[in-house]
């Protein structure tokens, strides 16, 4: 900068990633600023209107600049109107007149945001509201906030001429056309003259805003073709029609059934009509298909089966889309139009990956001892002990895991958990490193004192050279990380690793691993005594600090009673080992993040009527003492993680309460695991197997049992484990080598 002139000198970086404001992946700034000079320094005035104040102060000087006497304003930008009244007021000019209005809203009660998309813009107005309709509709109380989302303009434009009984009404000609599915404006016409009753009118203007309100509102369900085979069956009929150019619509509908038998001789000849509506419409429902083929144009037909619907990779497994490389293999493209993938290296040494693996397994045994002191201000000794197990089990057994090492890719960036920072280092920051040539792992804020204590005694560095540590802020680590990153691999929230996706391209893998539901269900003939053990085990490892810690413990009620009894005895025997980790005995310590003891004490204030043991917090120290919550089911249940010792028991009395909870629109989104106690029908032959998958159900045992790190790790539910890649989000469980081998290795190693 250089005040004296009034000049500031600037240079924009071409191959710099940045986190553009509403768009959901990183951006380079050569995209961004394309009619810029890149990668040069540039000298400019500020002066005589070539610079821009900060945004409030703006407002103000750009209205006297003006010499603005009446300006109205949102509701929203009080503050910046008092501002503007300070300016004219320090400068000595004339206040303008400020006239505030209300804002328009969304569906949900938000305000409309460009950024977000959620609005409903003057074009929207003009072509799906007639002028009379707007009319009415801007001059009620312009000083009063209002919803103004697409979806109300049938009822806003049938407001108008309600008395108009002769009028064929917006709101029955936008479920006409939604079940219709027209191809074009005319089709649509021809449609509405089917199902109007005698008497009943629409005007052209009528029609065209109908129609463009159809085509505003029309969704891709995803529900569209899902086998090679489904395709070929809609590219013939296209193929088909397209070579006899005599065909009659009647023909047409004939060729239609016909290659249907032919095409899939095993379905049912009824089912030709959801594959139909599938390809064709992206749904599961639709109009007579007779009726469409007669009504729509040839062009709009070949059309239509030339460009079905197909679904998209986010409701695919990984080993659905490997079935069908050409959804999985996603080659991008520059802005020159180039090809690029992700650039393999030289051939992976198995035999170099089981020797490192070895060699730390070693240093693990060796230092044990070493690793609990220098833990131990951060956890129990127990879960260190248990973390090196884990550690060890996965770096003895690398074997199993021996098909995805065949090349190295360049980067992959892991954030690391709150807990368990040796075993998470060598799942998510070691093992990748035997399969990359640069990986770098960051600890949470809070773990980097205790982090740098674990490095102290075992480098991982020295043992993969490609491996390195990061303690610098997030946002200096992001912008350092973005440009030599192929994969993500992020542990924490969903709504955290929305923030760090969007720093990254869209054709970086980025790996979640969140937040689980993983239920217990202890069912009537449930041995209890197994059951206790579980329950506590996964409630109380590492302060409840754990994804695969249960939010509810579902006990059936005629037992429940005992094992309330028998649980809150073992918990009064345990309560001597309860305490700060400095005691190696304690089995239950202080919580990592202290302040996360002051959220906690909010939550526990919400339940406490239904307190029944424990709900001691220490929010000095970040101690929470193991508390039991009893809540009836029929209240609701719980869909919410602690992240701390807490038993919510729930009791049930049928199936069908089990049916409820697992059918709640808050479960899905983290559906993981359940671990059932004894035997019930519902979980085993009813309970949705797209939820659940088989291996998500464990039987008479628990998650930590279960967990080995040369296994996937998840479930179903996007919230508790996913993928992302190339835009689309892939639900299902989690193993870094094998999802960073099936999406950037295998695809291209020829």
């Amino acid at each position: 900068m250089n005040p004296d002139n009034g000049e500031i000198t600037y240079y924009i970086p071409s191959d710099e990633i940045v986190n553009k404001p509403g768009s959901e992946y990183g951006v380079e700034l050569r995209d961004l600023y394309q009619e810029e000079l890149l990668d040069k320094e540039q000298t400019v005035s500020v002066l005589n209107g070539k610079a821009k104040l900060q945004w409030k102060a703006d407002w103000g000087m750009r209205l006297l600049y003006r010499n603005i006497h009446f300006e109205m304003h949102g509701e929203d930008l009080m503050d910046s109107a008092s501002i503007a009244r300070q300016i004219s007021i320090t400068l000595d000019k004339p206040t303008p007149r400020l006239y505030q209005y209300g804002l328009f809203l969304d569906a949900s009660g938000k305000k409309i945001s460009k950024s977000k998309g959620n609005g409903f813009s003057l074009d929207d107005a003009k072509n799906l509201l007639t002028p009379e309709a707007i009319q009415i509709y801007l001059s009620k109380d312009p000083k009063k906030s209002t919803k103004f989302y697409i979806e109300q303009s049938p009822r806003l434009n049938d407001q108008v001429n309600i008395s108009n009984k002769k009028r064929l009404s917006f709101y029955k000609i936008s479920r006409i056309l939604k079940a219709s599915k027209p191809t074009s404006i005319s089709s649509a016409r021809k449609f509405l003259d089917l199902y109007r009753r005698n008497g009943e009118v629409i005007s052209e203007i009528e029609l065209t805003i109908s129609y463009n309100y159809y085509l505003r509102t029309k969704k891709d369900n995803n529900r569209g073709l899902m086998t090679t085979k489904e395709e070929d069956y809609f590219s013939f009929i296209s193929k088909s029609i397209k070579k006899d150019k005599k065909l009659s619509k009647e023909k047409i509908f004939k060729l239609i059934l016909n290659s249907f038998k032919k095409t899939f001789p095993d379905r049912d000849k009824s089912q030709i009509w959801v594959l139909l509506y599938r390809g064709l419409f992206g749904d599961i429902r639709g109009p007579k298909i007779e009726t469409w083929i007669k009504i729509n144009d040839i062009k709009s037909i070949i059309e239509y089966f030339e460009n079905p619907h197909k679904v998209k990779s986010e409701n695919k497994s990984p080993d659905d889309k490997m079935k069908n490389k050409e959804s999985f293999i996603m080659i991008n493209k520059d802005k020159d139009n180039k090809k690029y993938m992700t650039k393999l290296f030289k051939s992976i040494d198995f035999n170099q990956v089981k020797e490192k693996c070895d060699t730390l397994s070693f240093e693990l045994k060796k230092h044990s001892n070493a690793l609990i002191d220098a833990l131990a201000g951060y956890q129990c000794k127990i879960v260190t002990e248990d973390e090196i197990l884990r550690s060890i089990d996965l770096l003895n057994n690398i074997e199993k895991n021996k098909e995805y090492f065949k090349k190295n890719i360049y980067g992959v960036t892991s954030f690391l958990p709150l807990n368990q920072p040796i075993y998470a280092s060598v799942c998510f920051g070691f093992i990748p490193s035997l399969m990359a040539e640069n990986v770098c792992i960051r600890p949470p804020t809070a773990m980097h004192p205790h982090y740098k204590k674990f490095a102290d005694v075992i480098n991982l560095s020295k043992i993969s050279t490609s491996l390195s540590t990061s303690y610098e802020d997030k946002e200096l680590f992001l912008s350092k990380r973005v440009k030599t990153t192929d994969a993500v691999i992020f542990t924490g929230t969903p709504e955290n690793a929305t923030k760090v996706r969007k720093h990254f391209r869209k054709n970086t893998l980025f790996i979640l691993n969140g937040a689980g539901h993983n239920p217990l269900v202890i069912s009537k003939d449930a041995d209890i005594d197994i059951a206790i053990e579980s329950t506590k085990r996964v409630v109380l490892y590492n302060q409840g600090q754990d994804c695969a810690g249960p939010n509810s413990i579902l006990v059936h009620n005629e037992i429940y009673e005992l094992f309330r009894r028998k649980l809150i005895s073992s918990l009064k025997g345990i309560e001597d080992k309860v305490g700060h980790y400095s005691n190696y005995t304690n089995i239950v310590g202080p919580n990592s993040d202290i302040d996360h003891s002051i959220k906690m004490a909010s939550i526990f204030k919400i339940n406490r009527s239904y307190c029944t043991y424990g709900g001691e917090i220490n929010p000095i120290d970040g101690m929470i003492k193991p508390t039991i919550f009893e809540k009836p089911l029929s209240l609701g249940g719980n869909y919410k993680e602690f992240f701390a010792p807490v038993f919510f028991l729930q009791k049930y009395q049928q199936d069908q309460n089990l049916a409820d909870y697992f059918s709640n629109p808050s479960y899905s989104a983290n559906a993981m695991y359940i671990s059932l106690f004894g035997t019930s029908d519902y979980i085993s032959n009813k309970l949705n197997k797209t939820l659940h998958l088989p291996e998500s159900i464990l039987n008479n045992t628990d998650l930590h049992m279960e967990e080995h790190g040369y296994f996937p790790y998840g479930g179903q539910g996007p919230a508790a484990s996913c993928l992302w890649y190339d835009g689309n989000r892939i639900n299902g469980n989690t193993l870094p080598q094998r999802d960073i081998y099936q999406y950037l290795v295998e695809p291209y190693n020829k």
